[in-house]
């Protein structure tokens, strides 16, 4: 599967691109509303709904574009603003499902605390320690139950609650692979994380804390870890893909894209 990830991004060299641009467009506002912090503290809230909205609408897009590739094995600009149009309210949607989760999950999580707490009030910090380690282990063994929700909601084109049967039952199927893989490539992104975060330098009064990270060895850094994530977002496609349509191959993705390639000669 991870094969046949490679080859999908080799053919469609447009989803690097893409997330190049995100992630610059990305570090740019982060840039500026740092600059400007007292102009992103008096309208916090609407930047940030902003922000959100910007995101989801380009998450869509994308996710389009990579649904797209893994399936036909090409994909196309147009298809970005397609898949604006058709996902954008499913991806918000399954958002606020998500939301609602993750609410319920940390009042479960308070609960704990305070009973952990309590009984272990002499010695705190093993307390604390023990909540970490609750939330780190339940975090990542319930994690693949999730990652699959929008690749299935993006290949099969189905609504929010069926997208999330039909990627956890995938899941459920694969349920250490896509363990696996979580841990395999999330190590580039903690990696990444402690390297800015060590190097940040933050001045409370200027708020000067991203200039200094604008170097060549963090240029690199952030290209590895966007090429990292984009292949880890096709595995999951392609996973899900193969799970669900026993026909699919590198195959028929090669052909798939051939007679594509065809038609628009013709």
């Amino acid at each position: 599967m991870l094969k046949k990830s490679f080859e999908i991004l080799k053919k469609n060299p447009i989803l690097i691109l893409f997330s190049l641009i995100f992630e610059l467009s990305n570090i740019s506002l982060n840039s500026d509303l740092v600059k400007k912090y007292h102009l992103f503290f008096s309208y916090s809230a609407l930047i940030i709904i902003i922000f959100f909205v910007l995101s989801l609408m380009c998450t869509a897009g994308f996710n389009a574009m990579v649904g797209e590739a893994v399936i036909s094995g090409k994909t196309k600009v147009s298809t970005f603003l397609s898949g604006i149009k058709n996902f954008s309210l499913r991806l918000f949607l399954a958002a606020l499902l998500f939301g609602l989760f993750v609410f319920g999950y940390s009042i479960i999580i308070l609960i704990l605390s305070f009973i952990i707490d309590i009984s272990s009030s002499n010695i705190p910090s093993i307390g604390t320690l023990i909540i970490l380690i609750i939330v780190l282990l339940s975090t990542l063994f319930l994690a693949p139950l999730f990652i699959l929700w929008v690749p299935a909601m993006i290949s099969d084109d189905i609504g929010v609650t069926e997208s999330l049967r039909s990627g956890a039952g995938v899941a459920k199927e694969s349920y250490w692979i896509l363990f696996l893989s979580i841990i395999v490539f999330i190590i580039p992104d903690f990696i990444y994380g402690f390297i800015v975060l060590k190097n940040l330098s933050f001045n409370i009064q200027s708020f000067n804390m991203i200039s200094q990270m604008h170097t060549s060895g963090f240029w690199i850094l952030k290209f590895i870890d966007v090429f990292w994530n984009l292949i880890f977002n096709i595995f999951l496609y392609v996973l899900y893909k193969s799970k669900t349509d026993s026909s699919y191959s590198l195959e028929s993705i090669q052909n798939s894209s051939q007679d594509v390639d065809d038609n628009n000669i013709e």
